[in-house]
């Protein structure tokens, strides 16, 4: 062993060889990897014997033969009894006669050879990895019976392959490593005789094999991680998988192009998802007779399917899609199925279904967390409304208005009272919606006595109070279920909120809307202004004209503001560069309204925004502006939220629909929708567990065609409860659907109730502060150097400016106040209290 020279071993010519043997005539186990044939050039080598290797009986690492035309076999390496790894590639050796010492191989890769004999391997008791690709003359694979395991299979591009009749002792059971098998692109491959002890695999392949007609080897798999069966001439699928019951991930057929029939995995119980795919030639869809658990499948393009006779009893289903197939007639299979968590339904292109009234699809458009595209089929199923009015879902509608010319008749004089919440109430459940921007309303509800309101405004009454219902079963509609306001008392009142509608980074636009609203009974008009930091942003554009503009100031005239009317005028600012912002800052900005006669409440008169620049962001997310703390005094206050959305696809998104998950700790009869980006959103909420924001028709484009457009956003405000103590928490998420793919989950807000604030909001320079509340001193607990320190009340006023750690706060009226250091081009802000 000492005469073997250290490393790795490269011998590239015949000369080489020959050498070897005169140089290290004692060499018989090489401790690292040998290299026989070309290696550092791109030309075959003239090795034709391996005579001088004949006594070397290990190689520790691998041994890689590559580039070698006029070597026949591998003889001379008869006395090799232990290798890790053998890596053929472009040789002409019609065997592996040599190597029938060899006992063990972690890894065997025969990549672009001429061989067609592999006996020479009877005798190994294990093997890891097996690749035999891109081979020119191998007709009939055979051998590896012997074998009960091999961790990965990777039979590929085999030009001449006709069939494969191996592995007949391969089982894959435990405590062995659980193997993978790919068998794809032998472009003549007919015969696939093998696998038949098969029990546990992790992963099947079969892909690209246009002559491969039928599958019948898998008979005894029980389990397997994920199977993908693509682009073969299958004829048909009839029981290949007889006693599978677990599939942990996902099954895909698609593509077989001469697959008429499927009947299979009827013994499946388990799997997470199944798509069947552009199989042009499908007629009948059968099978999964005994499939109860799986949460998505995709039924879609297989353009020749006119029987679909499956999924009977699956459950708990979260996606469904059935699409374009133009001779399909009917989708009665899955009338019982449990759609009870279903997040998306999508039936869509069936030219001859028209019955899609099933009791499955039926129960789920009638919960409020239905999110349903039907559409494209014929008649009868071309709609979620239309589905629904032959569902026997209960419906009630009507529109809610200023009756302003007294004549009891909603006209096109009359004023729409828009987001104003409607309840219907069957003594169990209750079923919530808010009216649109022309005042209307559908809430859909169960059967039984109902009774529907709506909601109180100041001043201003609605009549009737109440309309009643009465279903007996479902499928009926009451219509002109209408409520008529008018003004008990005068009174002038507007409010005005400034929220942000995407994320502020420091070299990019930052885009905002001003709401104004009219919580009066008389028309407004009046001025609205806005106050920013000019050294952090400058000014660009808005929806509506200035009057008056200046830097860190903008004014606008706002006129004939009408009863329950909403206006919004969306401002643009470019962010600074750093080094002038960095990520971490605070953006503050003031907005007021000021009417030209007084308000009745001037407390909402005022707005104002603390937006945190970041340096990248996700466009999917909810944000809780109130911040994560609270204090017992603010319970009696609104938490305001904020969710956006962008797509990010490629292409425009008809549907939009986020399921907004709130927390138990939160107020559901203080629920307020202030504004959404797009006038189609629709809001609905049953028995208090979670709220749908509905955009239909909503097409948002995607980022790429129109990133300005591609965004949108809801902004809604609600109470916590008054009864939580310290600790509680308010945690929210959000959940976001593009169309009908899975759902994008926000970040989850969370909102404490503390005793006192903590004082470290953001920690980017490690600052803490004490006490807190403060009554005169307010000290900074720090080691770096402070370049200044800045005191702002929540109006964005600089009250004071210091670069002390001992801050005297005593001339500050108490209430709450924000303090950002600066320090080495970095800040922090912090929240404090002053008693």
């Amino acid at each position: 062993m000492a005469q073997c020279p250290p490393g790795n071993i490269i011998l590239e010519t015949q000369a080489d060889v020959d050498a070897f043997q005169s140089n290290y005539p004692n060499c018989t186990q090489i401790l690292g990897d040998l290299y026989i044939g070309s290696y550092s050039t791109s030309s075959f080598s003239n090795i034709n014997n391996l005579n001088a290797l004949n006594g070397i009986t290990s190689i520790a690492g691998r041994l890689q033969i590559s580039q070698v035309d006029q070597l026949i076999d591998l003889s001379d390496l008869i006395n090799l009894n232990s290798l890790d790894s053998l890596w053929i590639s472009q040789s002409y050796l019609s065997s592996l006669n040599g190597l029938q010492n060899l006992t063990a191989l972690e890894n065997l890769r025969l990549f672009n050879n001429h061989t067609s004999d592999f006996s020479a391997l009877n005798h190994l008791s294990s093997l890891n990895q097996l690749r035999i690709a891109f081979d020119e003359v191998l007709v009939d694979l055979s051998g590896f019976d012997h074998f009960t395991n091999i961790n990965f299979i990777d039979i590929n591009n085999n030009r001449q392959l006709t069939s494969i009749n191996a592995f007949q002792n391969l089982t894959g059971v435990p405590p062995f490593t659980t193997p993978s098998i790919q068998i794809d692109d032998n472009l003549v491959l007919a015969s696939l005789n093998a696998f038949q002890n098969v029990q546990v695999l992790s992963n099947l392949e079969i892909n690209g094999n246009p002559m491969l007609s039928s599958i019948n080897d898998f008979s005894n798999l029980i389990q397997v991680n994920r199977i993908r069966i693509y682009d073969n001439g299958l004829i048909s699928m009839n029981n290949a998988f007889s006693s599978l019951t677990t599939i942990n991930s996902l099954l895909t057929i698609g593509n077989n192009f001469s697959m008429t029939s499927f009947d299979d995995f009827n013994a499946l119980t388990s799997i997470q998802s199944i798509t069947f795919i552009n199989n042009n030639s499908l007629q009948s869809l059968t099978g999964f007779n005994n499939l109860i658990n799986v949460n998505s499948v995709n039924v879609s393009s297989n353009l020749a399917l006119t029987q679909f006779n499956t999924f009977q009893n699956i459950r708990p289903l979260q996606y469904l899609n059935i699409s374009n197939h133009p001779v399909l007639n009917d989708i009665n299979a899955i009338t019982n199925a449990d759609f009870t968590l279903l997040n998306s339904l999508r039936i869509v292109d069936n030219d001859l279904i028209s019955t899609c009234n099933l009791t499955s699809i039926c129960q789920y458009i009638n919960s409020n967390n239905a999110n349903a595209e039907i559409r494209d089929n014929a008649p009868g199923c071309n709609s979620p409304l239309e589905v629904a009015t032959g569902c026997n879902l209960n419906i009630i509608s009507g529109t809610a208005y200023y009756d302003l010319n007294g004549n009891n008749i909603f006209d096109s004089s009359d004023l729409p009272v828009q987001n104003i919440k409607i309840t219907s109430d069957n003594g169990t459940d209750t079923f919530t919606t808010y009216t649109r921007q022309n005042g209307s309303y559908d809430n859909f509800t169960d059967d039984g006595a109902i009774n529907t309101t709506i909601d109180a405004v100041s001043n201003f009454s609605f009549a009737p109070a109440s309309h009643s219902s009465n279903f007996s079963g479902v499928g009926n509609q009451d219509v002109n279920k209408n409520f008529e306001g008018s003004i008990s008392n005068a009174f002038n009142d507007v409010s005005v909120q400034i929220i942000p509608t995407n994320a502020a980074r420091p070299g990019f636009e930052a885009r905002y809307r001003l709401i104004l609203k009219n919580e009066g009974t008389q028309n407004s008009s009046g001025v609205v202004t806005v106050n920013y930091d000019a050294t952090k942003l400058t000014f660009n554009s808005s929806s509506v004209t200035a009057i008056n503009q200046t830097a860190g100031l903008i004014t606008f005239n706002y006129n004939n503001l009408n009863l329950f009317e909403t206006r919004i005028i969306q401002l643009q600012y470019d962010v600074a560069l750093p080094p002038t912002l960095i990520g971490g800052e605070i953006l503050d900005f003031n907005a007021q309204i000021t009417p030209s006669i007084t308000d009745v409440d001037a407390t909402n008169n005022n707005d104002v925004l603390s937006q945190t620049v970041v340096n990248s962001y996700d466009p999917n997310d909810k944000t809780v502006f109130e911040g994560n703390e609270i204090l017992p005094n603010q319970l009696n206050e609104y938490l305001h939220y904020l969710i956006r959305f962008q797509n990010t696809g490629t292409a425009s998104a008809i549907h939009v629909k986020v399921t907004d998950t709130l927390s138990n700790n939160l107020d559901w009869d203080t629920f307020e929708p202030i504004n959404m980006s797009h006038d189609v959103g629709e809001v609905h909420i049953r028995n208090k567990r979670f709220i749908d924001f509905d955009f239909p028709n909503i097409n948002l484009p995607d980022s790429t065609a129109n990133e300005a457009l591609s965004h949108g956003y809801i902004y809604y405000r609600i109470k916590p409860k008054q009864n939580i103590v310290i600790g509680d928490q308010m945690e929210n998420t959000a959940h976001i659907f593009f169309d009908f793919n899975e759902a994008i989950v926000t970040n989850t807000t969370v909102t404490t109730l503390v005793q006192t604030l903590s004082g470290n909001d953001e920690e980017p320079l490690g600052i803490s502060i004490y006490p807190n509340p403060v009554k005169e001193t307010l000290v900074l607990k720090t080691d770096k150097e402070i370049d200044s320190i800045s005191i702002y009340n929540l109006q964005g006023q600089e009250l004071i400016k210091t670069n002390s750690k001992n801050i005297n706060v005593n001339n500050l009226n108490s209430g709450i106040y924000l303090i950002t250091i600066h320090s080495n081009s970095q800040s922090q802000s912090l929240k404090f209290i002053k008693n």
